[in-house]
């Protein structure tokens, strides 16, 4: 994505149709989000992990190279949630206390984060007046206008409709009736066309889950529990995946019909539950825990990694970019490397210079969709299929750079090798044609050919 994260923003707001005003509710000013599209401002990665996620995306797609604060904030949040797990609440409110103490710490996306730390902490105390408290002021940080209208005109990531569903499940203060409208609005936004399968398994289920215990109206959530168990499967999600089984089987068995379907519900239920037996793995899990993926890596752990596995001394990588000192502060972790410096260093270890990216140079968002669904019908082994989908990215006209010579060379290997049209040394050959690519790229650098190398 090599004209920047900021204007793949900008061409996914416009397809999805929604307004810079629905955009930036509550976390970010119209400003800051044009000189995120124009490349006038290294993204704040918390603050693009939201943009990206009101856009019905997911950072799975992404690769996140983090600087080493925003990495600690990474970090911190894993250990709280730790915490939690554990029931450590002296050092979780020790984590709490340092979280915030850091001027990061008071942005109003960590101040959510907090909020709904606190509230679960709370929940597992036995304090649910607290809880939804908490959870209130964690929807007011992004959410201002949460009391005075209709919130779902706005563009609202699946965090943010996660954190309204917690609260709605543990306030005494909204009615039964007005929790089951809420639930069915959120539903409702969760089917909006521009929201991806990955982000709807995140939430969908859970709520319908909820919504059956809360309405006697079974038969009416047949068709949502359905659509939740087709994204849990599609997903290859385990979360909720026997609670939302068994109630659809409930369903069926409430109907009096025999039929292949419940039988064959009856006999995954069965096999499902025996895994989880066999492996010590929790048939149910607490509502307040999520599932998501990110690949993030530490942005002076790769100049420092890379450098050291091309056998490239501080003095010649850092030569016409900066000065010695200041790459070793750099690879240290003392000092942040301009947008500018760190792209010029990558590129010269023969990395791509984008701090967000993915793994194929691509300026189609689209295209990144069609890789992970790729991506993830090879792990299921369903080979047809997926090579049906590389063929469909190759119909985009990748642009010919070393990254996607590389990554069509992967591909066309595994799907030669998968129908037995090559050996596996033929295969090996063509993966070791596709390492041969990263060293051409250091070794034209090496030598001052900077537009080779990159290209």
């Amino acid at each position: 994505m090599t004209r920047g994260i900021g204007v793949a923003l900008e061409q996914e707001r416009v397809q999805a149709g929604l307004s810079l005003k629905a955009l930036c509710q509550g976390i970010c000013s119209h400003g800051e989000l044009n000189r995120l599209k124009n490349g006038g401002r290294e993204p704040d990665k918390f603050l693009l992990d939201r943009l990206w996620a009101r856009l019905g995306k997911g950072m799975e797609k992404l690769e996140v190279m983090l600087s080493d604060t925003d990495y600690a904030m990474y970090e911190l949040r894993n250990l709280m949630r730790q915490s939690m797990e554990e029931e450590h609440f002296e050092e979780l409110e020790w984590y709490l206390d340092f979280y915030e103490s850091l001027e990061e710490g008071k942005k109003p996306l960590q101040q959510q984060y907090l909020c709904e730390i606190r509230a679960i902490r709370a929940f597992l105390e036995g304090k649910e007046d607290i809880a939804a408290k908490e959870l209130e002021k964690a929807i007011f940080c992004t959410m201002s206008d949460f009391r005075k209208e209709n919130i779902f005109c706005y563009a609202l990531s699946v965090e943010e409709l996660r954190l309204l569903f917690l609260y709605l499940k543990t306030t005494k203060e909204v009615e039964t009736s007005v929790k089951v409208v809420f639930y069915r609005q959120i539903l409702a936004f969760l089917t909006k066309e521009y929201i991806e399968k990955e982000e709807k398994a995140r939430l969908y289920p859970q709520v319908v889950l909820e919504l059956s215990r809360l309405t006697g109206e079974k038969a009416r959530i047949e068709k949502d529990v359905r659509y939740a168990l087709e994204l849990l499967r599609e997903e290859g999600r385990f979360f909720h995946l026997i609670e939302t089984l068994s109630l659809l089987l409930e369903l069926l068995k409430e109907k009096k019909e025999e039929s292949k379907e419940k039988e064959f519900l009856e006999k995954t239920l069965y096999y499902l539950k025996r895994l989880c037996e066999e492996y010590g793995i929790a048939e149910t899990q607490p509502f307040w825990v999520d599932f998501s993926e990110r690949e993030l890596y530490l942005d002076y752990e790769l100049l420092q990694k890379s450098r050291k596995a091309r056998g490239i001394s501080q003095e010649e990588l850092s030569q016409e970019i900066c000065s010695q000192e200041a790459l070793s502060r750099i690879e240290t972790s003392k000092s942040k490397a301009r947008a500018k410096t760190f792209r010029q260093l990558a590129e010269r270890l023969g990395k791509r210079g984008e701090r967000c990216g993915a793994c194929i140079d691509a300026e189609d968002y689209e295209i990144l969709k069609l890789e992970r669904m790729e991506g993830r019908c090879i792990s299921y082994c369903r080979y047809q299929e997926a090579e049906e989908i590389f063929e469909r990215i190759q119909e985009y006209g990748l642009k010919d750079t070393r990254e996607n010579r590389q990554y069509l060379l992967l591909e066309r290997a595994i799907f030669k090798r998968t129908k037995k049209e090559i050996s596996y040394s033929d295969s090996l050959a063509l993966l070791q044609e596709a390492h041969v690519l990263n060293n051409m790229a250091i070794a034209y650098y090496r030598i001052g050919e900077k537009e080779k190398a990159i290209s």
